[in-house]
């Protein structure tokens, strides 16, 4: 009781995840529990506020603008001049969408434990402008930069597309 009241980690209406699940919305709270939605699909969930204290939640509303990361394998022969191409690309597409996105990419290339020495990981990420509490919003940016990756991806050569 102690734990909801006085540290105030959420109210009504909140998007919020309790250890890394599925995305609810707090719906009503009381002294004993809170009732949550689920945001997937609108299944209602009760849990007594003794539980949540031990568990990890994180509030989407009052958490800061987030990152989205996309993981790809990449050939471990792309040569540097390859993903300046393919970094720049990505900069004049989020340049265009300056509301969605701020302007730094973070593009990190390692080598995959489970790969063989021929394969790269190549993970790009992209800081939303805004938290993830909109979720209809939040897709809207994710769908743009998911598409805008890919095309990225083609323009290099670093994705290649079978013919049906």
């Amino acid at each position: 009781m102690v734990n909801l009241f006085y540290l105030d980690p959420y109210d009504v209406g909140d998007k919020v995840t309790i250890d890394n699940g599925d995305v609810l919305e707090v719906v009503q709270m009381s002294l004993l529990n809170t009732v949550f939605r689920k945001c997937i699909d609108n299944e209602t969930i009760n849990l007594p506020n003794h539980v949540i204290a031990l568990k990890q939640l994180a509030n989407l509303r009052r958490s800061e603008d987030q990152w989205e990361r996309h993981t790809f394998v990449i050939p471990a022969g792309t040569s540097q001049n390859k993903l300046l191409v393919l970094r720049q690309h990505l900069t004049d597409h989020i340049e265009s969408h300056r509301r969605y996105f701020y302007k730094r990419i973070d593009m990190q290339v390692s080598l995959a434990k489970s790969l063989n020495d021929s394969q790269y990981e190549l993970t790009l990420s992209v800081r939303h402008k805004g938290n993830f509490q909109d979720l209809r919003s939040r897709s809207i940016r994710s769908n743009n930069w998911t598409v805008a990756v890919r095309n990225a991806l083609i323009h290099t050569g670093l994705l290649k597309i079978k013919d049906a």
